[in-house]
């Protein structure tokens, strides 16, 4: 359960206010804590959606390469022009000229986002960060959950946030889950502000305990 010291009263024009400001995209809080689990188990936690993330990179690639066949497309790469090869096609070749369509759509409207963001937060930070006996993780209220809570009447709201908290830092689940594991419900991972906490603690200005079971 939360207590009053995990609710941290930051400074504001403080390194830690910046940090929190820059990141905040309007969800107004994070929970913060430290993540002891073995560099080991964290290792194969990350492999799970760096492997599944590469799977759709490659057929994101994929798709891209082969465009230019697919849609019966010449590209003069130097002249930067496209010109459509002239060619009787069958009728039913329209029917997967659509299907190829339908699922191009597919992948660069959803797979690509997500790619992109993998790449940019979690795989940025292990390439920067990497593995550590000891790491801080961010969460924030954007999780799946906070569109359905979104809905609620105010007092429903706040009951349903509170609860959410508890869970959130409950002792035991942040004891057996790798800090990528903690996304719950109403929580989602944050990626980038750890990065900015990891140079405030390399630089003195803040102390990694600071960032232990903390709510802002």
């Amino acid at each position: 359960m939360a207590q009053p010291s995990n609710f941290r009263d930051v400074p504001i024009g403080s390194p830690v206010y910046s940090l929190l400001c820059k990141y905040d995209t309007g969800h107004g809080s994070f929970i913060t804590h430290l993540d002891r689990m073995p560099i080991s188990m964290k290792v194969g936690i990350f492999l799970i959606p760096f492997t599944f993330n590469t799977i759709m990179a490659t057929l994101i690639a994929w798709r891209a390469i082969s465009a230019s066949t697919r849609y019966h497309i010449t590209a003069f790469l130097f002249v930067g022009e496209l010109m459509p090869k002239h060619k009787a096609e069958p009728p039913s070749s329209w029917f997967w000229f659509c299907i190829n369509i339908l699922i191009d759509i597919f992948v660069y409207q959803f797979m690509f986002p997500v790619v992109k963001k993998f790449v940019l937060g979690h795989l940025w930070l292990r390439i920067r960060w990497g593995f550590r006996p000891i790491e801080i993780v961010f969460r924030k209220p954007t999780g799946l959950r906070r569109g359905s809570l979104n809905k609620l009447p105010p007092d429903e709201f706040q009951l349903a946030y509170t609860q959410s908290i508890f869970q959130a830092i409950d002792p035991n689940f942040l004891k057996t889950n790798v800090g990528y594991n903690t996304r719950i419900g109403f929580w989602s991972v944050e990626y980038e502000a750890p990065m900015s906490a990891y140079s405030l603690v390399e630089d003195g200005i803040v102390d990694l305990e600071y960032w232990d079971v903390s709510i802002y």
